[in-house]
């Protein structure tokens, strides 16, 4: 699974590199401060995944996400923030997951195997299924009708 990092604090994207280093089959491509960036290396490369914080200077994880979306419309978005009242509105935009800060691996994997749109694996199979998706807010599972 290709993936992108875009947060615009140092810190938490190689506090993400460390927690990700363990998921078999996630391939962090580049991770990124600005979100601009990011946008001119999606239109460039395939990227399957996106881990966007929302808080940033400049432009906010939601329309980052809107922009990599209009890209590449089976790009799968997890938000990873402290911010939990955005929520609603990153899943209203059918985003794959939605992590609150700090993040650990498990809460990591567990967005992954719950991918909106299946990433290849290895071998060039689906590794995922996307037919009923249960979302994770903290590591709770939540029901959202008409998904």
């Amino acid at each position: 699974m290709r993936a992108i990092v875009v947060d615009d604090e140092p810190m938490m994207l190689k506090s993400f590199l460390r927690l990700s280093s363990g998921i078999e089959d996630l391939q962090v491509l580049s991770t990124f401060e600005a979100p601009e960036d990011a946008i001119e290396f999606v239109k460039k490369n395939s990227v399957e995944i996106a881990f966007l914080d929302i808080e940033m200077r400049g432009m906010n994880g939601l329309s980052l996400g809107d922009k990599l979306l209009s890209l590449y419309p089976e790009i799968n978005l997890i938000y990873t923030t402290g911010y939990s009242e955005y929520a609603v509105e990153a899943i209203g935009m059918r985003c794959s997951g939605y992590v609150l800060k700090p993040a650990n691996e498990d809460l990591l994997k567990a967005e992954l195997d719950d991918l909106r749109h299946p990433c290849t694996g290895k071998e060039g199979k689906r590794s995922f299924q996307a037919s009923a998706i249960p979302w994770r807010i903290a590591g709770r599972r939540r029901s959202m009708p008409g998904l």
